[in-house]
């Protein structure tokens, strides 16, 4: 008897400390659990993490010798560019205060010359950066004639914060930063163009009620959501599944930074957009997967959205892998009346198809001299005179070269231009198909209805109709 009791003691024992040491077990996971969690989101988010400390990348296909090799020419040229935009042009520092107090800072790129027009550009910088990443888009949309402001999103740069927004907190800030740019110009029509972390705030800007004095956004390499973007970098950096790390690091986002992982959607913000929205991406992106683009692209309602693939492009690398072609928006958008069909105009055949073009490695010097001259004076009568003094080349051999090079004769490739810029016209503004026909230089409004037809197959009203 006594042997017995003895025995079902030693077993009571060894089972509590079974449930002890499970215990302990599970809650020095729990800690771990926690610890890591919160080392992820000071990581990630936190304004002194090392989120963008990256080592590693997606595998993606090496671009081509000749792409790599326009992309880093043309990112000389625009940092060549940018240099001269900023010494000409230093802009004024700006604040505002946000809706949770925080200061935010920008930079105002005043246009006083075409103020008049009332066009504005907000261009929003990636992650980790500041105002100054967003410059090559600065540059160019004050050429074409726009306001320009440049902010630092939330912790970053100059403005306040302690975690970085990844676009769902800058939302909010964005419609602060139209509000500034209505105090200053109610009459403004403003397009919103960020890249990556700022594409994303793009999007997630989209899904708001905005005034209607936002005409257009464009998104550049943007993210699906948080939650898909650090899945996959929690797996890259660190080899580790998202259950259930990313679960915990989510609500500890929540409680810490304001906001989870999960609610931070540019997929679901896009799908309420009802403005136009242009997507761009480079196939080569070994940050943000490049499929996501056509995830987006597909959730935006509406026929007033278009698709742009930078073939060969990085992470941000769209911009150089196009060339001119990428900014062609902004320069066609000084003769538009309204802003609001913006979107659809950039992504018009004319920049998918014209860039081919303008950015082919293959093209000799002097043909690629005579593809830019051609796209520069559209309003003016082009003849292959004038552009063979412009090579040093004889008429005769500049036509066969020129045609030996792209594919087309001189005559037809500036029809085909110009049959390109009058679809943007047609679809763009309200201008007559005179008003197109002389603007294009055409001697007479039927010989333009002629061209017209014979290159789409339809005539100028039947194709605005459609």
């Amino acid at each position: 008897m006594v042997e017995r009791e003895s025995k079902v003691k030693t077993k009571a024992s060894t089972k509590k400390k079974l449930l002890i040491a499970a215990g302990v077990v599970v809650v020095a996971l729990a800690a771990a659990l926690i610890f890591i969690s919160n080392y992820l989101v000071n990581y990630a988010i936190g304004r002194s993490g090392n989120g963008g400390d990256r080592e590693v990348a997606l595998e993606v296909d090496a671009p081509a010798d000749s792409v790599e090799a326009a992309i880093e020419d043309n990112r000389a040229t625009y940092k060549s560019k940018i240099d001269t935009f900023t010494k000409g042009h230093p802009g004024r520092d700006v604040t505002l205060t946000a809706d949770d107090g925080l200061t935010l800072h920008g930079v105002y790129y005043a246009n006083a010359e075409t103020a008049d027009t009332h066009r504005w550009a907000l261009v929003l910088h990636g992650y980790r950066g500041d105002y100054t990443g967003a410059l090559q888009l600065a540059a160019p949309y004050y050429e074409a004639g726009y306001q320009v402001i440049a902010p630092d999103l939330r912790a970053c740069g100059e403005s306040e914060g302690d975690y970085v927004g990844m676009g769902w907190l800058d939302r909010e800030d964005i419609l602060r930063w139209i509000d500034f740019i209505l105090a200053d110009d109610p009459q403004a029509k403003i397009v919103i163009h960020g890249i990556s972390m700022g594409a994303a705030t793009t999007m997630m800007t989209a899904g708001e009620s905005t005034p209607d004095n936002v005409k257009a956004f464009v998104e550049d390499c943007g993210y699906t959501s948080v939650w898909d973007i650090f899945s996959s970098e929690l797996q890259l950096r660190f080899g580790l599944p998202e259950f259930p790390i990313l679960y915990t690091a989510s609500g500890v986002a929540r409680l810490r930074a304001g906001y989870s992982f999960t609610e931070a959607s540019a997929l679901a913000q896009v799908a309420r957009c009802e403005k136009p929205m242009l997507f761009i991406h480079g196939t080569a992106d070994d940050f943000i997967p490049y499929e996501m683009m056509d995830t987006l692209y597909n959730a935006k309602p509406g026929d007033n959205k278009a698709e742009l693939t930078a073939e060969g492009a990085g992470h941000g690398e769209a911009m150089y892998a196009l060339g001119d072609s990428y900014i062609q928006s902004a320069e066609n958008a000084k003769t538009l009346d309204d802003l609001e069909p913006l979107g659809l105009m950039m992504y018009d055949d004319f920049v998918r198809r014209v860039h081919k073009c303008r950015t082919n490695p293959y093209l000799s010097q002097q043909v690629q001299k005579c593809v830019d001259y051609i796209e520069m004076n559209l309003d003016k009568k082009i003849r292959a005179a004038d552009m063979a003094a412009l090579v040093g080349y004889t008429e005769y051999y500049l036509t066969h070269k020129f045609k030996e090079e792209t594919g087309l004769s001189v005559t037809d490739y500036i029809k085909f231009v110009k049959i390109e810029r009058a679809k943007v016209l047609l679809k763009s503004t309200d201008q007559t198909v005179q008003d197109i026909a002389t603007a294009l230089s055409f001697s007479t409004r039927n010989y333009f209805s002629r061209i017209f037809q014979e290159v789409t197959g339809q005539t100028p009203m039947e194709y605005r109709e459609k």
